[in-house]
Parts: C-alpha cells; structure tokens; sequence
C-alpha cells in the first residue's frame, strides 16, 4: 500500500506536543491524525455537518500497524479511502506518510457507524453520503 493507493489526502505537521520522551510523535497521535482525516473527509467529501445532521458518527473500531518514527515538524500525508460500505457503517483505510516517503510509516483501520443524534441507534447512512463516498471505494 504506497501513496497511489488512495484518492483522498490530506497533510498535517507533527507538532511539538505530539513529541513524547522519546523525541518522536507518541503512537497515540497517529489516531488523531488519522481522526482528523476522517472527520475532514466526512464533512467535506460526505457533507456532514455534524451539529445539524441528526446524525453522529461513532469510532466503534481502531487500529493501527506501526512502521517507523515520526519526529518533530515533518510534514504528514494521512491518505485515506474507504475499505467497505456498509448499511450504517464504513470502514475506513489510511495510511501516514513522512515527506515524500511512498512507505507509510502506520497503515490504520477505523470501523465508523452512522448513529441517530437523539437515540445514538445506528442508522442508514445517507443516500447522498453513499453516494459521495462511492468514489473513495479502494480496489
């Protein structure tokens, strides 16, 4: 899985508050990173407007493989696509890339369920966010 894998991207910089003791970005800020990516591509590509939807989006899954440090100040590219589409759900793929690495340094996997806002019951994603997202699908 290199950087060609994915159509959505999205760059961060490490920052100075993700350097843990041990002079890298803790493994824990690769989920913000990753969280960051999806929310922007939620409420840009899927057109969510999270406080006037009714509907929520819930993390029920992470997880993330660790291959190599991040340290202060590097440039990020988190890519992302969509692994699958469910009826209330999907499940996305990314990866993080340093500079102009074409090895990520974390491949992540997050598992994200459409919830109603009053019953936070699942519920049927969106046609038009089905729709938005099908463009995202990865092969």
């Amino acid at each position: 899985m290199n950087r060609s894998h994915f159509k959505y991207n999205t760059t961060f910089k490490a920052r100075w508050e993700d350097i843990d003791q041990y002079g890298h970005v803790n493994n824990i800020k690769f989920y913000s990173y990753v969280d960051s990516a999806i929310n922007e591509f939620q409420t840009g590509v899927g057109q969510w407007d999270p406080k006037n939807s009714g509907m929520r989006f819930y993390a029920v899954t992470n997880e993330c493989h660790f291959y190599q440090s991040i340290k202060f100040a590097e440039t990020l590219t988190v890519g992302l696509g969509i692994e699958k589409l469910g009826n209330s759900s999907a499940i996305f793929t990314s990866a993080i890339f340093v500079g102009e690495s074409e090895e990520p340094a974390a491949k992540c996997r997050s598992v994200m369920v459409a919830v109603d806002a009053q019953s936070e019951r699942p519920m049927a994603l969106p046609e038009a966010t089905r729709k938005a997202y099908q463009d995202y699908i990865l092969d």
